[in-house]
């Protein structure tokens, strides 16, 4: 099945992202809108390139050179969005969040002392940290 071509409805492949039933779709759907010559951010790129043109043909240099530098980011975007599916595979081989703080309840802590707690002292002893009044004091 072939992902909606997103230069003509990014409606259509935002809905096919989100039904996405699993990581192999949802890569597939996403490669297809970000990275193809056709996809969304092509389009844009393309879109934003003939804007400067036009500009520039007409002696708007300000809104050209404006419209380069955007063109320019967008390029960055999309070089940093491409790297997404490799972060996210590698995300999804993770156990789930709830599933690792399962793991980390059942693990013994690090700090839990092995040797035998404190004997617990009666209500009415002396109690720890706790100093005694003068009068008790021993010399």
């Amino acid at each position: 099945m072939q992902p909606p071509d997103s230069g003509v409805s990014v409606r259509a492949a935002t809905e096919a992202l989100q039904a996405a039933p699993d990581i192999d779709r949802f890569t597939e759907v996403y490669e297809h809108t970000v990275d193809e010559g056709h996809g969304a951010f092509a389009q844009l790129h393309q879109f934003l390139e003939s804007a400067a043109n036009w500009c520039r043909d007409r002696g708007a240099l300000d809104s050209a050179g404006e419209l380069d530098s955007w063109t320019t980011r967008l390029e960055e975007l999309i070089e940093d969005a491409r790297l997404l599916p490799e972060s996210l595979t590698i995300e999804s081989a993770r156990p789930p969040r709830n599933e690792r703080r399962r793991q980390a309840a059942l693990q013994p802590s690090p700090s839990a002392s092995t040797t035998k707690p404190a004997p617990v002292l009666p209500a009415d002893g002396p109690r720890a940290g706790a100093a005694a009044p003068a009068a008790v004091r021993h010399r």
